[in-house]
């Protein structure tokens, strides 16, 4: 985007908001001012209306399940009452009753309504509010007359109520008779689920006696210990047996040794002193065969009986096997059956516990109902209303009228007027690229403002440059003679002069203005000063210093004059000017960059200060070429007409190219009030009075000293 035309920069924060404000506070203020008088104006002439309370309470006192009144009833079916109660209030039914009471039509506020469109008038006019979290309600209306207010409100209160006793009567015949009818058959259950319980108690008389489940209990664990021994005692005799299950028959010995039996200890000492002698009488010479075949028919007969009594051993094992195995499986037995017996146990239970919730619910159920049948019959032998609705304090005309009020709508007209006329500020400073504040300024070219020239009045529209010229005394010197100082203007180096370019983005910024004011300030300080007139396409300061037809810096560049030709004099002591010359159509041949900086460095020489006043950066390519020849810099900027987006533009160029602004003069500068007044010379005696009647002419005035 050009930045010549880009926008704004937007509102960032609160204090961009603020200074926006401040600087449109004639459009903020008036804006309050217009809002204010208008709201002051509507409450004077607007018609006076009064507002009529009434105070009813609403209030349900058991709230009910099913008909039947609990105490268990939530907090919600209670709001949810008091929510019907007042939608019933402004309920079509006794808006009819009440506007039927009424004559509407001779009414200020319903006259001008067709009757088809009044019964939606009035209850829109009617206002229901509840009072906190408590049963009290406000019913009011807003009317041009007190009295028909009040009347109104209470005339509303009785329809309600004579609406709410109708349909409560209603509502209590209509229960009594479902509870007459619902009663015999409720009782008939009862009645039923008691005979179910005593059958059922009679058939499972044996099961369910009491201490059966403590008993059966106590067996379970004792038959569940005796089940897990038995186990054990099994499960090591199928160890041992297993034993002999694998071991072959004729190895008695070794199986009786793995099974660890023992024989009888008799045997085996016999079957050791036995087969001792015959060791002995075989190792004896001359012993006879037959000792020695009787003690072998011995020790066999003795090896026999410890056979048997082995086998006798081992047969008894098995035996105990079988055994352990049959009593194992009769305690398991035993033990499935009691669990069965306490699995039917727990059935009986749970059928028992069923039934007697089916008796003590239909009898509950029976005395609940029987009790609101009672309850029924009470109130339909009174009024019949079983809500505590009744109108806790009657509506009175008022005295004092709640509308229009003149202090409120004031103050909220200055708020809206604040906020339509900040909004409307915000958005002017949105879309205005004007030069605002000095800081915002400073922020977006990235520089100071070293110099800002007040706003100079002048007389028919005259431009300030061109009454200087006439009027001497109304030059600001202090404010240029700061600015010339800030410049540095009196730091020349002996024999070089010092070299300033005034430049702007655009015209009409006032840099003529800046030029002159320099250079005469420069003068004035005793630097002998030449002011160059740079705009050689719009020349200005020949018109300023009143010069017509005079050769200058174009006739110089063209070779058809010296510089002593060109440099003219002003009424100014030690101020010279130089024109732009005659107009010639090869001016861009003529204004070459080398040949502008050539003619830049051939002013140095005869003058202390040189001042160049140059075309519009944005539009002619010269001032780039004077900007860079020189020594300093300003870029100007009109506080009345500038934008930021040309400033910006050109500062960039500058700065592209390698040049650097001392900074910005604010021209056309709103100079605030001065709290110590004017800082001035103050005429004493009679030269002062002189002075003061006879103002010296330019010839003679104070610049030419």
């Amino acid at each position: 985007m050009n930045p010549a035309t880009a926008p704004a920069a937007p509102i960032r924060g609160f204090p961009d908001l603020l200074r926006a404000i401040r600087r449109r506070s004639a459009l903020v203020l008036a804006t309050m001012v217009l809002s204010a008088c208008a709201a002051a104006a509507w409450a004077l002439r607007a018609p006076k209306q009064y507002r009529a309370t009434a105070t009813l309470l609403v209030e349900r006192p058991l709230p009910t399940d099913l008909g039947i009144a609990s105490p268990f009833a939530t907090a919600q079916e209670v709001g949810r009452f008091a929510a019907t109660q007042l939608q019933v209030l402004k309920s079509r039914a006794v808006l009819d009753v009440l506007e039927a009471a009424l004559d509407l039509a001779t009414w200020p506020e319903f006259a001008a309504l067709p009757a088809a469109a009044r019964g939606q008038a009035l209850a829109d006019a009617i206002v229901v509010e509840p009072r906190g979290d408590s049963a009290l309600v406000d019913v009011s209306f807003v009317g041009l007359d007190p009295a028909r207010a009040a009347q109104l409100v209470n005339r509303l209160c009785d329809a309600y109520l004579a609406h709410v006793a109708t349909r409560e009567k209603e509502n209590v015949r209509n229960d009594l008779a479902v509870l007459n009818a619902e009663l015999p058959r409720l009782a008939q259950q009862r009645d039923a689920a008691r005979a179910e319980l005593d059958d059922w108690k009679s058939r499972n008389a044996t099961l369910t006696f009491d201490g059966r489940d403590e008993l059966l209990q106590e067996e379970l664990k004792l038959q569940s210990r005796s089940v897990q021994e038995l186990t054990q005692a099994q499960d090591v005799l199928e160890a041992r047996c297993a034993v002999i299950d694998t071991t072959a028959e004729r190895d008695l010995s070794a199986l009786a040794r793995a099974l660890d039996l023992e024989p009888s200890r008799a045997l085996v000492e016999k079957q050791v002193e036995f087969e001792t002698r015959r060791a002995e009488l075989a190792g004896t010479p001359g012993t006879r065969t037959a000792q020695l075949q009787a003690l072998d028919a011995e020790i066999a007969r003795v090896a026999g009986e410890l056979a048997d009594e082995r086998r006798r051993a081992i047969d008894a094992l098995l035996l105990k096997r079988g055994i352990a195995r049959t009593a194992t499986a009769h305690a398991e037995a035993r033990l499935a059956q009691l669990r069965a017996t306490a699995t039917e146990l727990d059935r009986a239970k749970s059928a028992h516990a069923t039934l007697s919730v089916r008796v003590t619910e239909a009898t509950s159920i029976l005395e609940r109902l029987t009790l609101r049948r009672d309850e029924l019959m009470v109130l339909a032998a009174r009024a019949g209303n079983a809500s505590r609705i009744f109108v806790q304090d009657p509506a009175t005309a008022p005295t004092q009228p709640c509308a229009p009020h003149a202090a409120a709508a004031i103050a909220i007209a200055l708020v809206l007027g604040l906020l339509v006329g900040g909004a409307a500020a915000v958005a002017i400073e949105r879309f205005d690229d004007r030069v605002g504040a000095i800081e915002e300024l400073e922020t977006s070219l990235e520089t100071s403002s070293i110099a800002r020239i007040p706003h100079l009045p002048t007389r028919e529209g005259r431009a300030p440059e061109h009454q200087w010229m006439v009027r001497p005394e109304t030059f600001p010197a202090d404010d240029f003679c700061k600015l010339f100082l800030t410049l540095g203007g009196d730091q020349g180096t002996p024999g070089r002069a010092r070299t300033i370019a005034v430049l702007s983005a655009v015209p009409r910024e006032g840099k003529t203005l800046v030029a002159t004011g320099v250079a005469l300030a420069a003068a004035r300080a005793g630097f002998s000063t030449l002011l160059v007139d740079g705009d050689l396409k719009r020349p200005r300061l020949q018109d300023v210093f009143s010069l017509d037809g005079e050769q200058g810096a174009l006739d110089l560049l063209a070779g058809r004059c010296a510089l002593a030709d060109v440099v003219h004099r002003t009424a100014f002591e030690r101020l010279s000017l130089l024109p732009a010359g005659t107009p010639t159509p090869d001016l861009e041949r003529l204004a070459q960059p080398k040949a502008l900086a050539k003619f830049v460095e051939s002013l140095r020489g005869g003058f202390q200060v040189v001042v160049f006043d140059t075309s519009p950066t944005l539009l002619s390519a010269d001032a780039f070429v004077f900007a860079r020849s020189v020594d300093t810099r300003v870029l100007v900027a009109s506080a009345a007409s500038s934008k930021v987006g040309p400033l910006r533009q050109a500062m960039s160029q500058l700065r592209h190219l390698g040049i650097e602004v001392a900074g910005t003069v604010i021209n056309h500068f709103a100079a605030p009030h001065e709290p110590y007044g004017p800082y001035e010379a103050k005429p004493t005696g009679a030269a002062g009075s002189a002075r003061r009647r006879a103002p010296r002419t330019p010839a003679g005035s104070a610049m030419e000293a």
